[in-house]
């Protein structure tokens, strides 16, 4: 008890005070646009998206086991531990952003509930099965993932990838003026290499916006024409720069570069930067213009 009371009382020491300490239980209240990570286990796999969902789902089962071992055997059952699996398990299943907490707390608690529940004893009646089964499971996760890592050695590295600032350099020398619209998972790229030459419109923290502005003033807009039109004689934009994201925002994309009044003048996937075909653009559209039938072919 006196733990809790000192860890709760830590909470507090912030800028904010008792705000600051139950933010994280509303941010909810202010969310105004979709993230997968922030979607459950069901959700995405009935949505299609990939991801280690068997894994999870295994770490799960075995972690409930290894309780119901201990509740069977031990004779003191870990009732705090017990509290921490459930919640750590719920949040795990219902936002796979929380994947990696469950995981490294499942390894702990399965390891503690086993010495708990006698394992020692297995280990000294099948010592040689015991060992087998551990080193086959051992080289099963080291092959795995040894395969994953084979299939990514692209990745594998320090720094960036070559021409990563490509497309912020080209608009920096550009010296086209804004305002700049970019969608939600570029913003921080604009961020780190353009700021202050270029003010972001939006970033992927949508908690720092206000959520009728993710909705009025973006997702609707580029996905209805007509509030298209109203939020580009609202703001003027004067560039657009995208990344490939959503189906909707790259619906966008392809509707912009279809559109007489916009001139792509750089792609490199999977950025796409556009402009508007104005007078004062008239230069560097001349020497940058990427042809439509350019823009769509597929490699």
């Amino acid at each position: 008890m006196g733990i809790l009371s000192l860890t709760l009382l830590a909470t507090l020491i912030n800028p904010s005070g008792i705000y600051g300490a139950v933010y994280p239980l509303t941010i909810w209240s202010n969310y105004g646009i979709d993230i997968v990570e922030n979607h459950s286990i069901p959700y995405l796999e009935s949505h299609g998206f990939k991801g280690e969902y068997p894994l999870i789902k295994l770490t799960i089962i075995v972690l409930c086991l290894s309780f119901l071992a201990v509740y069977r055997r031990a004779a003191r059952f870990p009732t705090a531990l017990f509290i921490l699996a459930l919640l750590l398990g719920g949040m795990g299943w219902f936002a796979i952003r929380n994947q990696t907490l469950m995981a490294m707390f499942s390894l702990a608690a399965i390891g503690i509930n086993a010495g708990l529940s006698g394992a020692g004893e297995l280990w000294s009646r099948w010592r040689t099965k015991v060992a087998i089964a551990l080193a086959v499971m051992i080289l099963a996760g080291a092959y795995s993932s040894g395969r994953k890592l084979l299939q990514r050695k692209h990745t594998i590295g320090l720094g960036l990838y070559p021409d990563t600032s490509a497309a912020a350099d080209f608009l920096r020398a550009s010296n086209l003026r804004g305002p700049l619209l970019n969608n939600f998972n570029i913003g921080g790229y604009l961020t780190h290499y353009l700021y202050p030459q270029y003010r972001i419109y939006v970033d992927s923290r949508p908690e720092a916006f206000p959520a009728s502005f993710l909705y009025d003033k973006y997702q609707e807009p580029l996905n209805d024409e007509t509030q298209w039109a109203n939020l580009l004689a609202e703001y003027q934009f004067n560039i657009l720069f995208f990344s490939q994201s959503s189906t909707w925002e790259n619906q966008f994309c392809t509707r912009r570069a279809l559109d007489p009044n916009w001139a792509a003048v750089f792609r490199q996937d999977p950025i796409i930067i556009m402009v508007r075909r104005i007078p004062a653009n008239q230069s560097i559209i001349q020497q940058h213009e990427i042809p439509r039938e350019q823009l769509f072919v597929t490699k």
